[in-house]
């Protein structure tokens, strides 16, 4: 972002900002009280660490969740087609599972960036704890159904 007089150019930041982090970021940024917001935003406002009120440690965003429709088979997977897949994020940790009935799979990004070493059998306690982290952050929700039938070839 840039915002010259506010916001120095060429700071970075480690940040780790979901796109529905914009809204609640923006709205403080233009003046926009909380409680204008909708009560169940799912995002948070990172305006602290843009205009460098953070702190020398950072900001560490909320654990994140997210579902989406694929038709990615990555290695190891032995389902193809569509289907619905989730993943994590907390810290350094990233979870994904591609289809719903599949093991999560487990990455450190801060060694690991690209997503190449699996280490969810390293790891179990972090794997259960991110899955428990997700069954409470999935949401049924009329308007976004997840059922197969909604994710399926055109």
């Amino acid at each position: 972002m840039s915002w010259p007089g506010t916001i120095p150019q060429g700071t970075l930041s480690n940040y780790t900002v979901a796109f529905w982090d914009l809204l609640p970021t923006l709205a403080e940024l233009g003046g926009v009280p909380k409680s204008e917001l909708p009560r169940d935003i799912d995002g948070v406002s990172f305006a602290a660490e843009l205009l460098g009120h953070a702190g020398n440690g950072g900001l560490e965003h909320p654990p994140l969740y997210w579902e989406f429709c694929t038709s990615t088979k990555p290695p190891g997977v032995s389902k193809s087609g569509k289907g619905w897949a989730h993943a994590m994020r907390n810290g350094t940790w990233k979870a994904v599972s591609f289809f719903s009935e599949a093991p999560l799979e487990l990455y450190n990004l801060y060694v690991d960036p690209g997503e190449t070493k699996n280490v969810a059998a390293e790891h179990p306690d972090i794997v259960m704890a991110l899955q428990e982290f997700a069954k409470r952050a999935h949401t049924d929700s009329p308007n976004f159904p997840t059922g197969d039938k909604y994710c399926s070839p055109s």
